[in-house]
C-alpha cells in the first residue's frame, strides 16, 4: 500500500458510519448525497425509485426518514444487488425490493414513481451522453410533477479535480472511471422541454457553487 492509499484508506474509515464499513460505495461525499436525499424525502409517501442502488445504503436513510415510502431499487450488478438483499434482510427494510436493471433503460412505465433517486451514479458514467441517457430515463419514469434527485462531483472544486486525476494512485479498487462536470454543464445533460423546474445545490464545505458536489432536483412538466 502506497502512502496515498494508507492515506485515503484511513480517511474513508473515519467518515463512514459503521454500517457502511467495508462497502466500496462509502467516504464522505457518498454519505453527503445520501443524507442530502433522505432529507429532502422526510416524511413523504408514495414511490421511489433508486436507480442504481449499489449495496443498498441508500434504504436505512430514507426508510428512517420516510417510513411511507415505497422504494424500488434497482442495478445492474448481481453481486451488488446481493449485497443489497443482505442489507435489507438484516435490518428489517420490508418496504424495499429489488430488481436487475439498467439506470439506461429501465423496465418502467412512463409515470410509475413519485420520486427518482440517481445517487452517487454519474461520477462513474463514461461521459455526458451517457449520463443524458440515464437521466431522461429517471424523467420518462417520474410521474408529471414528480421529483428527479441526481449528483455530480464538482470540476470547479479543485481537489475534486486533482483527487479524480490521482485516483487510480490512492484507490486500488477502482474498476470505473471516476468523473465532475461544471455546474453549467449539470442542466444541458437533462432532457430539453421535460421538466417544469430544476434546482441547483452546491453541497459540503460551505462553498456555494465550488462545493465538491453538484445536487440537482429536477421537478417534472
Amino acid at each position: 500500500m502506497n502512502p496515498l492509499q494508507w492515506v485515503a484508506a484511513a480517511w474513508r474509515r473515519r467518515v463512514t458510519p459503521p454500517d457502511a464499513q467495508g462497502e466500496y460505495t462509502t467516504g464522505w461525499l457518498p454519505r453527503l448525497v445520501r443524507d442530502e436525499v433522505a432529507r429532502r424525502l422526510a416524511g413523504k409517501t408514495g414511490t421511489l425509485l433508486d436507480a442504481g442502488c449499489g449495496e443498498g445504503l441508500l434504504f436505512g436513510g430514507v426508510c428512517r426518514a420516510a417510513a411511507g415510502l415505497d422504494i424500488v431499487g434497482i442495478d445492474p450488478w448481481e453481486a451488488i444487488l446481493r449485497r443489497s438483499t443482505k442489507r435489507i434482510e438484516d435490518n428489517g427494510y420490508g418496504r424495499v425490493r429489488l430488481a436487475r436493471a439498467d439506470a439506461m433503460a429501465l423496465p418502467f412505465r412512463d409515470g410509475t414513481f413519485d420520486y427518482v433517486a440517481c445517487a452517487n451514479v454519474a461520477l462513474n458514467l463514461p461521459d455526458k451522453a451517457a449520463i443524458a441517457a440515464m437521466l431522461a430515463e429517471a424523467v420518462r419514469v417520474a410521474r408529471p410533477g414528480g421529483y428527479v434527485f441526481v449528483d455530480f462531483r464538482n470540476r470547479l472544486n479543485p481537489l475534486i479535480r486533482v483527487g479524480y486525476m490521482l485516483a487510480p494512485l490512492h484507490d486500488p479498487e477502482l474498476k470505473v472511471l471516476v468523473n465532475s462536470y461544471r455546474p453549467d454543464e449539470v442542466a444541458g445533460m437533462f432532457p430539453a422541454g421535460s421538466l417544469s423546474g430544476l434546482s441547483l445545490t452546491g453541497l459540503g464545505m460551505g462553498l456555494g457553487m465550488l462545493s465538491p458536489v453538484i445536487f440537482a432536483e429536477a421537478v417534472k412538466r
